[in-house]
Formats: C-alpha cells, structure tokens, sequence
C-alpha cells in the first residue's frame, strides 16, 4: 500500500497532513499576491493627501477673498453692458474694468469700493453703477472727439427735455466746457445730441469741446439733428381717436422720436392728416406720451383737458406741466380758460318731516 494514501472500503481518498501543509503553503502564497489585508482607511491612505498642502485660516480667507472680487468684476462687467450696451467693458485684476468703445479706452479702478463690496450687500449692482456712471461723461466726450463727425452724424438726433433733465445732462460738461440748447418755453428746451444704440442712458450730449474737435458749429448740428428724424414725420405718425362728428384727439406712435413735434412740417402735417387749420393744443403727459388737440374746439377742451393736466401732474417724469399752443409763429404758453363752467349739484335740503294728523 502507498504510505501517501491509504483505500477506504468507500473508496476514497484521504489527504494526509502533507498534502494539506502544501495546500495552504499555496493559498498563503495567493493571499500574498493580491496584497494582504486591506489596509487602514483614513487620510495618510489617500496619495492626493499627501501632496495637498494645508491651509491656514489665512489661507482660506485669501482664497475666498479672490473668488468674491472675481464675482464682483463680473458683476460690474455686467453693470455697464446693461445699461451702456453700446461699451464693451473688460474685467482685470484684482478689481477694475476698463471700458471700449470707437477707439477709446478708460480704466475705472474700483478696489475702493472693495470694504463696501466685500460685505455682499444686497445693493452691489447699485453700488457699481454709482461708482462708474459720473465717470462716463468724460469718457464719452473724448469718444465723440475721437470718432469725428462724419461718423458720428447718423447718430445725431434732438432730444426734447425740460430744465431739471438739461441740468442732469449738461452738469459734467460745464467744468471742461459750455453746451448749447435750443428754449421752446421756460421749462422746456431741445438740443443736438448722439443717440449710441440701447437704452436711453445711451443719450451723450455734443459739448463745445466736441464741435470744435469736429470744426463744425451747433447750428450744423441743429440741421442734421433735424435731418435724421424728419423721415419719420408723416401722416401715420399721429394716431387719432374721433370722438363725436367734429371732435379728435392725437398722440405721438410709440417709437416715434417726441422731437419731432419741434419740426417746421409739424403742424402742417398734423392739420393735413385732420383736414384742418386750426392750430394745435399740446400737452406733455411724458417722453412716451404727447396727446394733441385742437385749440378752436372750446366745448371739447372743456370736456377733456382738464382731466389730462390732472393727470399730467401725477406724473413723475412729465416733461411739461403746463399745455403749449402750436401756431404758424410756433410754441408758446397756452393760456386756457374753460368757456363753461363745471356742473355744480344744487345744495342739499333736508326733507321737511311728515305729520300724520
């Protein structure tokens, strides 16, 4: 018999104890292989761990700190794409934008503003605007200049407005030079300005500095100004409501520049397009809302006008508060006095009381 095995009656193979020393002597080998125990988890097992340095506190802040001044350069990035998109504005670091447009450049440094900033105030883009909108008058002068007039002429257009917005408009000019506007009435005047595509904010108006860069005088301006909005006087331009058989009333298209009130062909075109010759009633509500009538049809004013000057003064942004009279002569102060005076109810009685007898 085989001292290694040994025959069962059943037959089968018994392992004796060196074969099993040899099966484990293989299985610890395996084991060995695929690389023992799993080693402990924690952070000296990560190899990224160790190469990543530690922070400080200090540190932190810092890192923090650069991310938020890059959220403030977008965010005043996006300031003045919104309300001048007609300039290209650039971030650069750590906390200024330089702006672009037609040639020109300016840097605004607004790391002053970073104690005011960095408290992520509810008012951030408030805040930027303030900051960069007085800068940009001086920015848009040398523009101007440097695009001289042949390019800018397309873009010159009149802007009607009263005393208060005049003042807002023209007050950066007056340090460097004057600036020259046209009166229709004491409150209320028009002037030559550049009208850049985009919001109304976009209104730069053309300083003496400008002209004489130009070598052009402001009565060339007062023409071409004129010249680009008279395409858009035509009888469509007034919208006319009739009300009765005899009466209207009409307001300016939206869209259409209010301007154009101060043409020569205004009138004209207005009494054309009403087959009248009366001369015209005009009423500023606002820059979005000129409402016409005409001045000879007194029962109708007396039934409309007042109303609207009401209104007229709840408004905030009113160009004029007071009516004009538009004649052949042109503008001037409307002086209504209502030929009706008002329905007035009879005085209330107190009813005599009832006696039963």
């Amino acid at each position: 018999m085989n001292p290694i095995t040994r025959t069962t009656p059943s037959h089968r193979r018994i392992k004796t104890p060196v074969a099993t020393g040899l099966t484990l002597a293989i299985a610890l080998i395996g084991f060995l292989a695929a690389g023992g125990c799993t080693p402990r988890q924690g952070p000296d097992s990560n190899p990224t761990d160790v190469a990543r340095p530690f922070r400080t506190a200090g540190e932190v802040s810092e890192v923090r700190r650069k991310e938020l001044l890059a959220s403030l350069r977008s965010t005043a990035v996006s300031v003045v794409g919104f309300y001048r998109p007609d300039i290209h504005a650039m971030a650069s670091e750590p906390l200024s934008i330089t702006l672009e447009a037609d040639g020109c450049k300016k840097t605004i440094d607004l790391s002053g503003l970073e104690p005011q900033l960095i408290q992520k105030d509810a008012r951030t883009r408030e805040i930027i605007r303030g900051y960069i909108e007085p800068q940009l008058p001086a920015f848009d002068q040398e523009r101007l200049k440097g695009m001289g007039f042949e390019r800018a002429a397309k873009l010159i257009t009149p802007w009607l407005c009263n005393s208060g917005e005049l003042e807002a408009l023209t007050r950066p000019l007056k340090p460097a030079g004057g600036f020259q506007a046209i009166p229709i009435i004491a409150a209320l005047c028009w002037t030559p300005v550049v009208q850049f595509p985009g919001t109304e904010q976009s209104i730069v108006p053309i300083g003496d500095e400008v002209r004489t860069a130009w070598k052009i005088s402001f009565e060339k301006t007062v023409e071409t100004a004129l010249a680009n909005i008279r395409p858009a006087l035509t009888p469509d331009a007034i919208e006319t409501i009739n009300i009765g058989m005899n009466d209207k009333i009409g307001r300016l298209r939206t869209g259409i520049n209010p301007a154009v009130i101060v043409l020569p062909e205004f009138l004209p075109t207005a009494r054309k397009a009403w087959k009248s010759d009366d001369n015209l009633v005009v009423v500023l509500m606002a820059r979005t809302s000129i409402t016409l009538m005409e001045a000879g049809h007194k029962k109708f004013l007396d039934s409309v006008l007042p109303r609207t000057l009401a209104a007229t003064e709840k408004m905030p942004d009113a160009l004029c508060r007071a009516p004009l009279l538009l004649d052949d002569n042109g503008f001037s102060a409307f002086k209504y006095e209502p030929t009706t005076k008002p329905a007035t109810k009879p005085a209330a009685t107190r009813p005599k009381p009832y006696v039963v007898h």
